[in-house]
């Protein structure tokens, strides 16, 4: 997750979908990642451009989002902060080891 991760039409939808097929999900957390906010959440439709990207057409809701929203920020996942002081591969690899090993960060 990054500051502009949650604010993507894409990203959001796979979220929903992700969310409404209960796959098990890590959080991975860059440094810039700030969790929404309660007012943001319920103005969803001035975050997030559900429309202009066609998200909408497969059927994935404001309501839904919301939902999958407040689910993801319930800290119910294993949750990986991206390592700070490393070049792309060794972040990839320190990552892996994380999930690999299922140490938390």
């Amino acid at each position: 997750l990054t500051s502009d991760t949650l604010s993507r039409p894409w990203c959001a939808g796979e979220i929903v979908t992700a969310y409404y097929s209960k796959v098990p999900i890590i959080l991975v957390r860059c440094q810039s990642f700030k969790e929404l906010r309660p007012h943001q959440i319920r103005n969803l439709r001035d975050y997030v451009d559900l429309v202009g990207s066609n998200v909408l057409q497969y059927g994935i809701t404001y309501e839904d989002l919301e939902k999958s929203y407040l689910h993801l920020q319930s800290n119910s996942f294993q949750q990986l902060n991206v390592p700070q002081r490393a070049g792309v591969i060794q972040k990839f690899a320190e990552l892996a080891d994380m999930v690999l090993v299922g140490r938390p960060s």
